[in-house]
């Protein structure tokens, strides 16, 4: 079976965030902030997969290691972002508009970063989504096989 490896974030500065690399050994050398504008990996032993934004990214590798999540920020000011399921070759197979449904209703608002999900499968991410009418925070677990939600949104507090 194919799965990802080596996934690194290129920041705009040229420098490499490998998978294993925490934010105190990031710290520790010394670097400053700096956005990260290309995720790299390899597709099993053989290719390499690009996917380049054009302001910042955010990307994360789905437990099972068959496709990676991307939080693409659409302008300078990371206010608008749009979130992609990508498989192994760095095609889009998933986009995930930006709206949940909240108790039967429509919300609208953005995707903002990765966090543990609730539920712990092999195909499940958890993001955050803030709301554009009053800036409250949801988890949401994703199944990135299929873009569906899983369970309820949860309120952050």
């Amino acid at each position: 079976m194919t799965v990802i490896k080596n996934f690194r974030q290129i920041r705009r500065d040229g420098k490499i965030i490998e998978e294993s690399m925490s934010l105190d050994k990031i710290i520790s050398l010394g670097w400053g902030v700096e956005k990260v504008i290309e995720l790299q990996w390899n597709a099993g032993d053989e290719n390499i997969s690009t996917f380049k934004g054009k302001y910042a990214l955010l990307g994360e590798v789905v437990p099972n290691r068959k496709a990676v999540a991307v939080l693409n920020f659409l302008d300078e000011k990371c206010l608008n972002s749009s979130l992609s399921i990508l498989d192994i070759n760095g095609k889009e197979k998933i986009r995930i508009e930006n709206e949940i449904f909240i108790q039967g209703e429509r919300r609208e608002g953005k995707f903002s970063w990765f966090s543990k999900p609730k539920n712990v499968l092999p195909s499940i991410i958890g993001v955050v989504f803030e709301l554009s009418s009053d800036h409250s925070m949801y988890l949401i677990d994703i199944d990135t096989d299929t873009g569906g939600f899983v369970g309820e949104p949860q309120i952050q507090k």
